[in-house]
């Protein structure tokens, strides 16, 4: 780039000198190469006046007067470009200048624009002053800013923070949020069907997953495998649950153990049984109690009320009245009840 200097004694003024300050001007309108059309300066609203001011239409800087009188909005700050004949040495007139101005009108001509051959170009303002401004189309198409007259902000590319990120509002991300942490990752995302799903791989082991589906279940994953599923109707497991203890109302299992727990007098009990299908008393219930082995050594059968051992029945009692039967039709002497025993060699029972 050239630089116009002089010394005392007299400067001739060259056209070298003239073009060396026009490229100069250039360069400096080039900064907003691939920017929008956009006001740099004034150009305010101010009831139906429109003040003067530079704007930056079609590649070119521009002076632009302003109107008055504006009875109709939007308005339009568009290109009127024009040339300038200036006298040449060895002929008459010819084109000296280019003439790069703006106009300001409630529409924009349709008819091809004298230097460009194309339907001029233009800036919308509307009565409240809203318009394309240099903050939002230069620092707002490069930079971040810190208080932008948009509303919201785009970034086109990847950005990479070093510093910690604080949100003071909602922080929003329309597909899904990754963390890493060395080989380790976490992502929570959103899959077609809708459901949320929170998944983790840490140091390359299986990958593990819960997901919230469409209508509110809860479902637990190893990779793709199912493990549980939490929904209004409950808890389903796929695989076996191993716990130190279970407390359900006022019943606990621990160790060897099942008892009630909630009582803290002589009236605590648990019921087996004691309700049947869809917890009502629709249909009996037959209780059995096995050897382990697969075998049943305790039946009782909730129909009939009977009680079947399938081995010996030893009772170790030391109140006298060892065993009661009570039915108040037969004397104790009456052969149904004496057979209900198996006699001894005295023949007592």
């Amino acid at each position: 780039m050239k630089e116009f200097t002089s010394q005392t004694g007299g400067r001739y003024t060259y056209i070298d000198d003239i073009m060396n300050l026009q490229n100069l001007a250039l360069a400096f309108t080039s900064i907003f190469d691939e920017c929008d059309n956009f006001i740099i300066s004034g150009c305010q609203v101010s009831g139906t006046s429109i003040s003067a001011g530079y704007v930056y239409i079609n590649g070119k800087i521009r002076y632009c007067t302003g109107t008055s009188g504006v009875s109709k909005w939007p308005m339009y700050l568009y290109e009127n470009n024009s040339v300038e004949r200036v006298s040449y040495a060895d002929s008459g007139d010819k084109i000296g200048r280019n003439i790069y101005g703006c106009a300001v009108s409630s529409s924009v001509p349709i008819a091809n624009d004298v230097l460009t051959e194309a339907p001029p170009q233009f800036i919308s303002i509307t009565s409240d002053g809203t318009a394309l401004r240099l903050k939002e189309a230069l620092f707002g198409k490069y930079a971040l800013m810190i208080d932008s007259p948009n509303s919201v902000q785009t970034v086109q590319k990847d950005i990479v923070i070093d510093g910690t990120v604080t949100a003071n509002k909602d922080l929003t991300a329309q597909k899904g949020i990754n963390l890493t942490s060395g080989t380790a990752k976490a992502s929570i995302t959103y899959n077609a069907s809708g459901a949320l799903s929170i998944q983790s791989q840490l140091n390359g082991k299986p990958v593990y997953k819960v997901t919230i589906t469409e209508d509110g279940a809860i479902q637990f994953y190893i990779g793709d495998t199912l493990l549980a599923s939490l929904d209004s109707n409950g808890m389903t497991l796929k695989v076996t649950m191993s716990l130190n203890s279970i407390k359900a109302g006022n019943i606990v299992v621990a160790s060897n153990h099942i008892y009630n727990t909630g009582v803290a007098a002589d009236t605590g009990s648990i019921n087996i049984n004691m309700l049947g299908y869809n917890e009502g008393d629709s249909y009996y219930r037959d209780t059995k109690i096995g050897d382990g082995k697969n075998t049943v050594i305790l039946e009782i059968i909730g129909k009939s009320k009977a009680s079947i051992f399938y081995g010996p029945v030893k009772i170790s009692h030391a109140d006298s009245s060892l065993l009661s039967l009570k039915n108040a039709s037969l004397p104790k002497t009456d052969n149904q009840l004496i057979t209900c025993f198996k006699k001894d060699r005295s023949g007592s029972c």
